[in-house]
């Protein structure tokens, strides 16, 4: 006996697929996006740091799947950063009251590209300020870039695909913001 097999049912089972497929997207590994280790010649701070809300630019482009949180979610990336100081223990995280220094990152770029055969591109640009709590001065500042690409060889799915991607950014920026906190010299009290 055969089944006939209707427009409307192939396109109901497409629908499906796909949402499944947009469904069962990794979320955020912070594991995967965070640095455990100082750059073997430093030294904690023994400082306390706030790190402030992150303001900028959201994502620019994401060919509306921005409701799969495959974005560079600016909450994400405060999670990065601040577990990343936290486990380099390179200053103590602590309360804006209670702190030394106040970090301010500020997003230049939060860029979502999809290129050639099924590549996911991130690029991300934060602008880092150290702040003396009690002068009120920048102590340092720094613009750090990070990119990922990922390919059909890393994920054959494409939200698994962008969560690598991003995974990848968060990461690399993390690593940078680490390395040259690590050079800053702190004024003598």
């Amino acid at each position: 006996m055969l089944v006939k097999i209707s427009k409307r049912m192939i396109m109901g089972y497409i629908i499906f697929l796909c949402v499944f497929m947009v469904s069962c997207a990794p979320q955020l590994n912070l594991a995967k996006t965070t640095v455990s280790k100082l750059p073997h010649d430093c030294k904690p701070f023994q400082k306390k740091l706030y790190v402030k809300e992150i303001t900028g630019i959201k994502l620019s482009h994401f060919d509306g799947l921005s409701s799969v949180n495959n974005v560079i979610d600016l909450l994400d990336l405060r999670k990065t950063i601040c577990t990343s100081i936290s486990q380099t223990n390179i200053f103590e995280l602590s309360d804006l009251e209670s702190c030394d220094f106040i970090l301010i990152p500020f997003v230049y770029t939060n860029k979502y590209t999809q290129g050639l055969v099924g590549e996911m591109i991130f690029e991300l640009e934060v602008l880092y300020k150290l702040i003396e709590k009690k002068s009120d001065k920048i102590i340092w500042e720094s613009r750090i870039n990070s990119t990922a690409t990922k390919t059909v060889i890393d994920a054959l799915i494409g939200p698994t695909r962008s969560r690598l991607a991003l995974e990848a950014t968060l990461k690399e920026n993390s690593e940078k913001l680490v390395n040259e906190m690590a050079k800053i010299k702190l004024p003598k009290e």
